[in-house]
C-alpha cells in the first residue's frame, strides 16, 4: 500500500505563525486553538491519515475503536465488529496522545485501520437507510446489556454512532441477503467476512488514500 507524505502548515494569527511552524516541522498534523486571553496553543487533537475527502484524526480512531465495541455490546451478531475488531486490536491507541511521535509499530496499525474506513467511504456512496424501529431496538438491547446509553439522543442514534449502524446494515444486506429470510448460518457469517474482505480488496484503488506520517 503506497501512500503520499504531506506536511501542512496552520496558523491561527500571523504573530503565531513562526513558533507554530516549528511545532508542525517537529511532529505530524495537529489540530490547534489558540487560548482567548493569551498567545498559548493548546493541541487538541492529530491528524493520522485521510479517506476520500475526510481526514481522520486520533480522536477519530479512539472513537471509532469504541463505537466498534459499543455495537457488539447492544448487538453481539454484528457482522462489522466480526470483519474488523482484530484490526483494531492490539496496538497502543489509546495511549496516543497529541505529541506522541508515531513509531513504526503505530504506521503499521494504523495501516490496518485503513480497510475499516475506505470501506465505511464506500457505503456512504451508497442509499443505506435506517428502519425507524432500529434505534428503539438498539436502546432496548444496550439498556438490557447495561451498554453506553450516550449513543442515543431521543429516539435516534447520535451523529458520530449512526456511520457505524448504517455500515453494519451495508454489510449485512449486501453479504447476508439470506438472513432476511431468516437462514443465516456460522457458515453464512464466515462467508460474509471474507466477501466483505474482497470488497475491500477490490475498492482499495478507487479511494483515495493520504498519511500523515
Amino acid at each position: 500500500m503506497l501512500f503520499k507524505n504531506v506536511s501542512s502548515v496552520t496558523w491561527i494569527s500571523t504573530h503565531l505563525f513562526k513558533f507554530y511552524f516549528k511545532i508542525i516541522l517537529a511532529s505530524a498534523l495537529v489540530l490547534p486553538i489558540a487560548s482567548a486571553d493569551s498567545d498559548e496553543i493548546i493541541l487538541q487533537d492529530k491528524f493520522v491519515f485521510k479517506i476520500a475527502n475526510e481526514v481522520l484524526s486520533l480522536k477519530d480512531l479512539k472513537r471509532t475503536k469504541k463505537n466498534i465495541e459499543d455495537l457488539k455490546c447492544m448487538y453481539p451478531e454484528s457482522l462489522v465488529h466480526k470483519i474488523f475488531s482484530q484490526d483494531f486490536s492490539g496496538g497502543r491507541l489509546n495511549e496516543l496522545k497529541v505529541g506522541t511521535e508515531f513509531n513504526q509499530k503505530d504506521v503499521k496499525y494504523f495501516e490496518k485501520l485503513i480497510p475499516f474506513f475506505k470501506l465505511l467511504a464506500y457505503s456512504k456512496s451508497h442509499d443505506v437507510s435506517i428502519q425507524p424501529s432500529l434505534p428503539k431496538y438498539f436502546r432496548l438491547s444496550a439498556t438490557q446489556k447495561k451498554c453506553d446509553l450516550s449513543l442515543f439522543d431521543e429516539k435516534e442514534f447520535i451523529k458520530s454512532f449512526e456511520p457505524i449502524v448504517r455500515l453494519e446494515v451495508f454489510v449485512r444486506s449486501r453479504f447476508l441477503p439470506s438472513e432476511s429470510q431468516g437462514k443465516s448460518s456460522v457458515s453464512d457469517v464466515e462467508k460474509a467476512v471474507i466477501g466483505a474482505r474482497n470488497l475491500i480488496t477490490s475498492i482499495d484503488q478507487q479511494i483515495d488514500e493520504e498519511a500523515y506520517w
